[in-house]
C-alpha cells in the first residue's frame, strides 16, 4: 500500500476512534470561538453602517474593493514591519491560499508545467501540483537554512526548454513556505532569501512563496523578513520574480475563505484581467468587506496576540516534552503549527503511527507524506493548532510513551 494511502487508513481509523490529533494544522474549537463574536461585530458594522447596496452586493471588482485593499495592506504593514511594506495596489483579493495558489499555477502556467517544490513540503500541495494539475515536480533539497539553491541552480539549468514563448512571463514556478515552514518549521535565513531571488532572476522563473504562517510568531515582534522583501524594485535586475501568498484560514476561520495574492504589476494585473476574474468579479467579495470591518474596528490584532499566546505556549510544552527524548533530532520552530523530529533511521514512522492509532490514542503524519520522492521516512510532523492544551498534553505524552517503548526494542 502506497504510503498516502496507509496514513489516510490509519487517520481515518484514528479520527472514527476519538484519537487526539497532533496531525491537523487547522484552527481548534477553543481558538475558533471568538470568532463568532468578531464576525457578529464586523457583519452588524457592515450591514448598519451607511450601507451602500450597491457596493456590498455586487460582484466586486475583479482585484478585491480598493478599501479593502487599503486597510489590508496597512494592518499587514503593521504586522510584518515597517521594512517589509505592503502596497494595496500590489494585492489582488482571494478566495484564500489554495484558491491563491490554484490560481497562480493554472493562469500562469498549467498543465504539464514543469515545477521546483521543496522536499519536504506541504503535504497536500505537492499532490495538488502533480495530481489535479498534471505538472512535472522537481524535488529541491532542503536544510535548516531553506531550499538548496545550488542544486535548485543545477536543476533549472538541465530542465529549462530550448523555446520559451514570448506571450510567457516565467517559464517555470518555485513553490516554496519561507516563513515558519510546514512541516519542517524552519524560517529561510536572509542569505538564503537573497540567493534564491538571484537564482529565479537568472532563470526567469517565478517564485510563489506560501506566507500563511507569518503572523503567528512566537518569541518576536514581528515575523522574519518575507522573500519577497528581499526581491527590491531598486535592483538593477529586477524582474518582479516573487509573489506572496496569504490567507485569513490560519488567523481567523478556514470558512471565512478569505486571502490574498501579493506581487509585482504584471501578475497581478494578469490575474485580474483574466476571464476567470472577468466573469465572477472578486473571488470573495462579501467576505472581504467583513474583513475590512474586522479591521477598521480592531478586532483581528488582539484575537492574533491572543492566538500566539494559546500556540506559543503549546510549542513550548511540546518540544520541552520531546527534549528528554534520547536519539531524537528537533527542528525547532519560532512560529506556526509544526514540529519535525528526525527519528533513528531503523524506525520508520508509518509503523509507529499505526502503533499510535491502535495502541496509544494519538496520531500524527508520517514524514514520508510530505515528500514528493517518499523520502524522510523516519520522520514525524506534529502540530499544535488542532487540539486544546489539555489533549495536546495528553497527546504529547502518548506520543512520548509510544517512542520510549520503541527506542526500547
Amino acid at each position: 500500500m502506497d504510503v498516502v494511502e496507509r496514513f489516510k487508513v490509519n487517520r481515518d481509523k484514528g479520527l472514527a476512534s476519538g484519537c487526539i490529533s497532533l496531525m491537523e494544522g487547522i484552527p481548534g474549537v477553543d481558538t475558533l470561538k471568538p470568532c463568532q463574536e468578531i464576525l457578529k461585530k464586523a457583519t452588524t458594522h457592515l450591514l448598519e453602517s451607511e450601507l451602500n447596496t450597491s457596493r456590498t452586493f455586487a460582484y466586486g471588482p475583479e482585484q478585491g474593493d480598493e478599501e479593502v485593499r487599503r486597510v489590508l495592506a496597512s494592518f499587514l504593514t503593521e504586522q510584518y514591519g515597517h521594512e517589509d511594506p505592503v502596497d494595496a495596489d500590489k494585492i489582488i483579493l482571494t478566495a484564500g491560499a489554495t484558491q491563491g495558489a490554484h490560481l497562480m499555477a493554472t493562469l500562469l502556467f498549467g498543465h504539464g508545467t514543469t515545477c521546483f517544490i521543496e522536499d519536504p513540503t506541504y503535504f497536500i500541495m505537492h499532490k495538488m501540483l502533480s495530481q489535479d494539475l498534471k505538472m512535472n515536480l522537481i524535488p529541491v533539497k532542503l536544510d535548516s537554512e531553506g531550499m538548496d539553491v545550488e542544486e535548485l541552480d543545477r536543476l533549472l539549468t538541465q530542465h529549462k526548454p530550448a523555446v520559451i514563448p514570448e506571450d510567457q512571463l516565467f517559464w517555470s514556478f518555485i513553490y516554496t513556505i519561507p516563513v515558519y515552514h510546514n512541516p519542517t518549521g524552519i524560517s529561510y535565513s536572509p542569505e538564503r532569501c537573497r540567493a534564491l531571488v538571484e537564482c529565479a532572476r537568472k532563470h526567469k522563473v517565478l517564485i510563489i512563496a506560501e506566507d500563511v504562517y507569518n503572523l503567528l510568531c512566537y518569541n518576536t515582534p514581528h515575523p522574519p523578513k518575507r522573500l519577497i522583501a528581499y526581491d527590491n524594485p531598486s535592483d538593477h535586475n529586477y524582474c518582479g520574480s516573487v509573489v506572496s501568498n496569504g490567507t485569513f484560514s490560519k488567523i481567523l476561520a478556514p470558512c471565512f475563505r478569505l486571502g490574498w495574492i501579493e506581487g509585482p504589476d504584471v501578475i497581478v494585473q494578469r490575474l485580474v484581467k483574466s476571464f476567470v476574474a472577468y466573469s465572477g468579479g472578486s473571488f470573495n467579495h462579501f467576505g472581504s468587506l467583513i474583513a475590512s470591518s474586522i479591521l477598521k474596528l480592531n478586532l483581528l490584532q488582539p484575537h492574533i496576540e491572543s492566538l500566539k499566546k494559546i500556540y506559543g505556549r503549546r510549542m513550548k510544552i511540546v518540544c520541552d516534552t520531546l527534549k528528554k527524548i534520547p536519539n531524537i533530532k528537533l527542528s525547532p520552530s519560532e512560529g506556526g503549527f509544526f514540529i519535525w523530529i528526525e527519528l533513528p533511521s531503523e524506525i520508520d514512522s508509518s509503523d509507529l503511527m499505526e502503533d499510535a492509532v491502535n495502541n496509544y490514542g494519538v496520531y500524527f503524519i508520517p514524514g514520508a507524506c510530505t515528500s514528493p520522492t517518499r523520502s524522510f521516512s523516519n520522520y514525524v510532523r506534529l502540530s499544535i493548532s488542532a487540539e486544546p492544551e489539555e489533549k495536546i498534553v495528553k497527546g504529547i505524552n502518548a506520543f512520548v510513551k509510544l517512542l520510549q517503548e520503541t527506542l526500547s526494542k
